[in-house]
C-alpha cells in the first residue's frame, strides 16, 4: 500500500516541480497548449491517485478501523474528493478561458491548487504511514497491500 501511494505522491510532486519553473516567471507565461497538456496530465494522475488511496487506504481503514483511524480516513478521503473536484473545476474554467491571456487570473489560481496538492500530499503521507503503523500493531489484513 505504502509502495504504491509513494508511487503516484511521486508522480504528482514530479509535475508540480514542473509548474515550480513554469510559474517562476511571472511575466513569462507559456502557450496554452503547454498549459492544457500539463493539467491534463495532472488531471490523469489525480484520477488514478484517487482510486488507488481510497481503495487501498480509506475504505479499508473506513470499514475495519478502529473509531480513531476510521474517522481520520473518513476526513482525509472528503479533503482528496474536494481537492480532485476542485482541480477538475480549475481546469474547466481554463478550457474555456484564454489562460495565456489572463496569465494574471491563471497563475495565482494555479499557484494555490499546486500548494494544496503539495500539502494533500504530505499530510496523506502521513496519514498512510500512521494508519499502517496501526494496522501492523493490530495483526495487520486491513489495509490492502500493506507491505510497508
Amino acid at each position: 500500500m505504502l509502495r504504491h501511494l509513494q508511487e503516484h505522491h511521486g508522480w504528482i510532486l514530479a509535475l508540480l516541480r514542473d509548474a515550480d519553473a513554469l510559474y517562476a516567471q511571472p511575466q513569462t507565461p507559456p502557450s496554452a497548449s503547454y498549459l492544457a497538456t500539463r493539467r491534463n496530465a495532472m488531471g490523469r494522475l489525480l484520477t488514478a491517485y484517487q482510486r488507488c488511496v481510497h481503495r487501498e487506504l480509506f475504505d479499508p481503514a473506513i470499514d475495519t478501523g478502529d473509531a480513531q483511524d476510521a474517522a481520520l480516513a473518513r476526513a482525509v478521503k472528503i479533503d482528496c474528493i474536494d481537492l480532485v473536484e476542485g482541480f477538475r473545476a480549475f481546469n474547466r474554467r481554463w478550457i474555456a478561458e484564454d489562460a495565456v491571456e489572463r496569465w494574471d487570473e491563471y497563475r495565482p489560481e494555479a499557484l494555490r491548487i499546486v500548494e494544496r496538492l503539495r500539502r494533500h500530499v504530505r499530510e496523506v503521507d502521513a496519514i498512510a504511514r500512521r494508519l499502517s503503523a496501526s494496522n501492523k500493531e493490530k495483526g495487520g489484513g486491513r489495509l490492502r497491500g500493506n507491505e510497508g
